[in-house]
């Protein structure tokens, strides 16, 4: 039975559940396009719901963080005779070297970087990051558990959007959030910012 005047949040949580809204919900994940026109997060949203779109606010994501002793190396080469250059990184770890390449083809986005995570890369590999159990070990040189005072910032900006998705009756989730900041070339910033 469908319900009238419930939230986005209501709606798009009765999909979830296999219940029927009062109408299908309209939610993008991606939408650059309007989000490339946006000062921010709270902007992306409101231009969103003015649209009569269902939006969903997603929760700050971690910065991955490498151990102090990673170090790593980038390059391009084209090999003789291939259409495509090939982008190499190395990780060097601790426990040895993770190493990764990808051919850059014309959809490319990342120029001449290869980025530790992202969408693009797996379909393009010619030599991913983990090849056997003995790379394992090695990876945990470059997913290090968030310090205190990461946990106290994710806490502090979930609360505060928690509670802007809450008074405007919509979904939160966690995630991927492409309003990330790069700070480097690899590691991802935090999003404070964005939701001042």
């Amino acid at each position: 039975m469908k319900t009238k005047n419930i939230s986005s949040r209501e709606r798009m949580l009765s999909v979830l559940n296999f219940q029927e809204p009062d109408y299908i919900p309209c939610c993008f994940m991606i939408f650059t396009a309007l989000r490339n026109r946006c000062k921010n997060e709270y902007d992306f949203i409101e231009r969103q719901l003015g649209l009569g779109l269902d939006v969903r606010v997603n929760l700050p994501e971690f910065t991955p963080r490498f151990h102090r002793d990673v170090s790593f190396r980038e390059w391009k080469h084209h090999p003789s005779g291939e259409r495509y250059p090939l982008i190499n990184r190395e990780y060097l770890t601790p426990e040895g070297v993770l190493s990764a390449a990808v051919r850059k083809v014309e959809d490319w986005p990342h120029g001449d970087h290869l980025p530790l995570f992202d969408d693009y890369v797996t379909p393009r590999s010619e030599k991913f990051l983990i090849t056997e159990k003995s790379d394992l070990i090695k990876l945990k040189y470059l997913l290090l558990q968030p310090s205190n005072k990461e946990i106290r910032t994710f806490r502090k900006e979930s609360k505060m959007i928690k509670e802007f998705a809450s008074d405007k009756g919509l979904l939160v989730c966690g995630g991927w959030n492409s309003w990330a900041k790069r700070k480097d070339d690899e590691i991802y910033g935090l999003i404070t910012g964005l939701w001042e």
